[in-house]
Parts: C-alpha cells; sequence; structure tokens
C-alpha cells in the first residue's frame, strides 16, 4: 500500500491513515493503532517470543504512547513489561481497573496456553508491577482526530475473590475506535451476554470487528454479529487446527473474515476519504 496516496482537504501534505494492525503470536492479543498523527497505541500484550514483532510495533519513533491492557489473562499482558522497558518514552497505560496487593499471585490459573514453559508467576508479578493504581476508564485522552472508547465502563468485577479463570474475562474493557467516520471494535475476551449488552446500549455498527475471545464462536452470537453488521472481521485464535470463519461467514454474508491461524498478521487501513484497504502482513512471532 502507498501510505502517501491521499492529500488531506488542503492539499499541502501527504495525510496518513489511521493504520490497524492485528498480529500473529503464540497466545493471545496483540493489536497496534497508529493514528494518522503517528501516535502509537497497543492493545493487548500477548505472549510472543524474539524481537520482530516488539521492532515492529515500537517502528522508527521507537515508542509507545498508549497501552491498554484488557483484562489480566496471560495472553493478554505477558509482554507488557518488554514493551514499557523498550519504549523511549514511558507509555500511558490503561487498564480494566482490577489490581491486587503488591506480592500477591491470584490462586487460579491465569492461562490455560502451554506456551510459557514455567514463566506464568514471573510475568504475572511484572504485569501486576506496572498496573498497580491504575483504574477503570472511560475515554482515552490526548488523541488527535481519533476517539478511543471502553464500552464497558461501569462493568463491576470482584477483586477479593478470584473466582474460576473465565470470571476474568467479565473485566474485560472492549474497546470501540473512531476516526473520521470509521468504527473499529475490539472485542477482548468480553462474554457473550456482555458484548450483546453493549452493543444494543451503543447502537454500535462497524467497519471491523476483532473478535471476542479469539473468535471462539460461542463468545460471538450470530445476532450480535448481525447487528454489528462489519465489512471486516479478524480472529485472533490461537488455537492450532482451528477454523472459526464459517461461523462469521454464515452469519454475516459477503463479510470479508481473516484468521490470524490461517492468514497470518492483518494491516486495516482506514482513509478520511472513507476507504478500506486490508493486506496480510509478514511479521509474527
Amino acid at each position: 500500500m502507498n501510505s502517501l496516496a491521499l492529500t488531506d482537504n488542503i492539499g499541502t501534505q501527504p495525510r496518513l491513515p489511521l493504520r490497524v494492525t492485528v498480529y500473529k503470536v503464540l497466545a493471545g492479543d496483540l493489536i497496534h493503532v497508529q493514528t494518522p498523527n503517528e501516535e502509537s497505541l497497543l492493545i493487548d500484550c500477548g505472549f510472543h517470543r524474539g524481537k520482530a514483532i516488539l521492532e515492529a510495533v515500537l517502528g522508527q519513533k521507537r515508542s509507545l504512547d498508549v497501552i491498554v491492557v484488557t483484562h489480566q489473562h496471560l495472553d493478554h499482558f505477558a509482554t507488557l513489561a518488554n514493551f514499557v522497558s523498550s519504549s523511549e518514552i514511558r507509555p500511558r497505560i490503561y487498564h480494566s481497573g482490577v489490581s491486587y496487593p503488591q506480592g500477591y499471585t491470584p490462586s487460579v490459573s491465569l492461562s490455560t496456553c502451554p506456551h510459557y514453559g514455567g514463566l506464568e508467576a514471573p510475568l504475572w508479578q511484572q504485569y501486576s508491577t506496572y498496573i498497580r493504581g491504575t483504574h477503570r476508564w472511560k475515554l482515552i485522552g490526548g488523541l488527535s482526530d481519533v476517539k478511543v472508547s471502553n464500552l464497558l465502563p461501569s462493568e463491576q468485577f470482584q477483586v477479593e475473590s478470584d473466582g474460576e479463570y473465565h470470571s476474568l474475562n467479565r473485566s474485560s474493557t472492549p474497546l470501540l475506535i473512531e476516526y473520521a467516520g470509521h468504527r473499529i471494535m475490539i472485542g477482548s475476551d468480553a462474554e457473550a451476554d456482555q458484548l450483546i449488552g453493549a452493543i444494543e446500549r451503543n447502537a454500535v455498527t462497524v467497519g471491523l470487528y476483532i473478535a471476542s475471545s479469539h473468535g471462539r464462536p460461542t463468545h460471538n452470537d450470530a445476532s450480535a454479529l448481525k447487528a454489528l453488521n462489519p465489512a471486516f472481521i479478524c480472529l485472533t485464535d490461537s488455537f492450532e487446527g482451528s477454523d472459526f470463519t464459517k461461523h462469521y461467514r454464515k452469519a454475516v454474508p459477503g463479510v470479508d473474515v481473516r484468521s490470524v491461524n490461517i492468514d497470518g498478521s492483518q494491516c486495516y487501513s482506514f482513509w478520511s476519504d472513507g476507504r478500506v484497504e486490508r493486506e496480510s502482513v509478514e511479521v509474527y512471532g
């Protein structure tokens, strides 16, 4: 894609698109958003090895402005410390609002993934240090021309009791990104009833939907998908051999649905004149 193909309204200098890149990682979600003003946001820090994704996300700017951790499962926060320490400026961290006392480790498993090699506890301690004192949020401030909002800003979660592994999903903060008439929804691990409620309350229709719970059909009700009516759907599934794409093609006929497991990392460019372009990119880890 030619990133300098579109000029702004006054025609004096090139205008960049809003770019959303969904990376294929070993486990979880890792989504990078670059605004037309080159502000850099990372949505979740899924588990990966090597430096290819780290270098791609930091880019020439060598820094991140914002990191959003949607909730406290390892496949959403495992590499947070790497990104924070590698950024030349300290990113602002937005979190689901659930934090625990210093030194505390939840009593339930933080992951169902086999890739961590015994690093679960150290990764948790690193992460919990960075998010201590953060609060549940509604809007991300300080961005130019781009609005990023939490679709479940008032959702309550009991810190005092870990509950079951999947109960942590209910603390998720699904995001809505808006730019020049474009709307992008990132489902995180929101449960099916939460997703339906968020769509109904916000009357959300979107151009791109990054599916909830890595694309599991049980979290992405067909009626909710029809209400969203996206032109593009991306699944962040990390389940080897899985193919959930049929569920989405049936629910939204004609949709461009991609799975990072099958199609690799995906980049979506949203232009101010209404165009949307998608391409597969050769970066994964």
